[in-house]
């Protein structure tokens, strides 16, 4: 313990020393320092400071530090060394920062003062000796070279306490002249600041004063222009509100009255369409109820020309119930159809029941395993289209779903909706259809319709393919055209970083990512929600359906 304190005070004694005069050379293993998780074995300190400050021709040239190693050939009898140089700094390079394998040096060169600190990794190297060498122009502008040497051999105890104890003394008797006089100079000037800053509190008291006064005025004076333009504003706006809502209600009961106009003329289309399908029906029926009468009469003079009355009247009456039940069937078979249809086609009446749907419902009557109902939208564009997709601004339905729900479909016919991948694949696996994408964005319709329209098997991903487009919403599907389909769980995009389904939360024939996409999630980003970019932008469209047609 007293080891320590003895190296440790040393080298403080010598680092003050350095400060006052002469060369200082200083090594200390006790202080130790974490550099990249190595420990430093020994600090090295050389400090080197000219005396006679007004002597304007003395400087200092270099500072030069050596590790003494005993050379590799001498003899037994031969005591001589090897100096290797471990650092240097001179007029060229006057501070240094570096670090190498063994050392981290350190070293800062003035006119009048040097000094070189070397922290050692390597225990050979903190077991040498070491010589610090300085050049420089004395006051006589002579040149001089100090040198000092340390050697790293066992010391007494006491005898390192006695140079303590010197150093200590001569420490002293240099210093507290110098303290003395240093106290009484910074009480002088402790009294000249004190003076000082009474002044200046004072100036400043009176400058804050007069600047908060002109504040305040200039504060007043604003307040009260403001509250004059405040108030032509607040008028200008209610002047413009009053008549912004005169025009409102002017436009209103204009849109009231045409959209009342258009109402009135859509019943009048419907009852006139209602009645020609109606006369078409009753001529079907008529021609049928013809036929049937037509054919019985074939049937009862074939009869007549039977040879055998017998057989005459066995035959007639077998024929006649034959007869009168093919055709209730066909008849009951019509009317069916016209009152509750089980496809979905071009140019249908529409049913004279109520439905709670926004579409008429068709259940299909076959034994294909799709004999699932459906919408059937019976007016856009001369009707029969399937509707596949459909969603709103309300976003009532989550769209996040996984591949199985996918493709079996979700949703409700009153609301938003999926059909099903299967189901899609299984109507466009048979014919040639067409699709058609209706839009709204801030109370603007658009659509797109794509010739060829298909969605391959699962096997295939439910690959989408489509043809030539036409419309006014824009061709942002053409992207999407030959993608597979991806869900949450089912990453088939063309993107490496991540599965689009699940950062848009929806399920699409997504690339990277893409420009459409009507089933994704609405969050803050841009591109959420019912995206089609060539119609809404970075924006949401606020209503979208997807329906399918089959042409051929």
């Amino acid at each position: 313990m007293k080891s320590n304190l003895f190296l440790t005070a040393a080298l403080i004694l010598l680092g003050f020393n350095a400060c006052c005069e002469g060369i200082n050379l200083v090594f200390n293993r006790d202080i130790q320092v974490v550099v990249e998780s190595r420990i430093t074995c020994g600090i090295l300190l050389c400090v080197e400071k000219l005396t006679r400050p007004n002597t304007p021709s003395s400087s200092i040239f270099n500072m030069t530090v050596f590790t003494n190693q005993p050379s590799c050939s001498r003899t037994p009898e031969d005591e001589s060394e090897t100096r290797v140089l471990m650092a240097s700094i001179n007029s060229k390079h006057r501070n240094i920062s570096r670090i190498t394998d063994a050392t981290r040096a350190f070293g800062l060169l003035g006119r009048r003062n040097a000094s070189l600190r070397i922290e050692m990794f390597k225990h050979d190297d903190c077991s040498s000796d070491f010589t610090c060498e300085v050049h420089g122009l004395d006051s006589q502008g002579r040149s001089f070279l100090s040198t000092t040497t340390l050697l790293q051999q066992q010391r007494d105890n006491h005898m390192g306490y006695e140079i303590l104890a010197n150093s200590l003394k001569n420490f002293k008797d240099k210093v507290e002249g110098k303290i003395e006089s240093s106290f009484t100079g910074i009480r002088n000037q402790v009294h000249s600041l004190e003076n000082r800053k009474n002044t200046l509190e004072n100036r400043m008291e009176d400058n804050i004063d007069a600047k908060l006064s002109a504040i305040k005025s200039q504060v007043q004076s604003l307040e009260n222009r403001m509250e004059d333009k405040i108030d032509a504003k607040l008028s200008v706006i209610k002047n413009q509100v009053q008549s912004l809502e005169n025009r409102m209600e002017d436009n209103i009961e204009a849109k009231l009255s045409a959209f009342k106009n258009e109402v009135q003329s859509l019943k009048n289309r419907l009852e006139e369409m209602i009645d020609e399908k109606l006369s078409a029906f009753k001529n079907q029926v008529q021609s049928l109820k013809n036929r049937m009468e037509n054919e019985i009469d074939a049937k009862l003079s074939t009869i007549k020309k039977s040879d055998s009355h017998d057989r005459k009247e066995a035959t007639f009456e077998k024929l006649l119930p034959r007869i009168s039940r093919s055709m209730v069937a066909n008849l009951n078979s019509s009317i069916v159809d016209n009152m509750q249809p089980s496809t979905c086609k071009r140019g249908m009446i529409r049913p004279s029941s109520s439905y709670p749907y926004p579409y008429p419902v068709i259940y299909p009557r076959d034994e294909s395993g799709q004999g699932l109902p459906y919408l059937c939208d019976m007016f856009t564009d001369g009707g029969g289209w399937i509707v596949i997709q459909r969603r709103s601004s309300l976003f009532k339905v989550d769209f996040d779903h996984d591949w199985a729900t996918y493709k079996k479909g979700f949703g409700t016919f009153e609301d938003e909706f999926w059909l099903g991948n299967e189901r899609i694949h299984a109507f466009t696996s048979k014919g040639i259809w067409e699709l058609r994408v209706d839009l709204k964005y801030k109370g603007k319709k658009a659509s797109a319709l794509y010739s060829n329209f298909k969605v391959e098997s699962e096997s295939k991903q439910y690959k989408l393919r489509f043809g030539t487009y036409i419309g006014t919403a824009g061709n942002s599907l053409s992207y999407h055209d030959g993608k597979k389909f991806s869900t949450q769980d089912r990453d088939n995009d063309w993107s490496i970083k991540y599965n689009c389904a699940q950062k848009k939360m929806g399920g699409w024939w997504y690339g990277r990512c893409g420009w459409a996409d009507l089933n994704s999630k609405r969050t803050e980003r841009n591109y959420s929600g019912i995206v089609w970019a060539a119609f809404a932008g970075t924006d949401t469209c606020s209503f979208s359906e997807m329906k399918m047609r089959r042409v051929a």
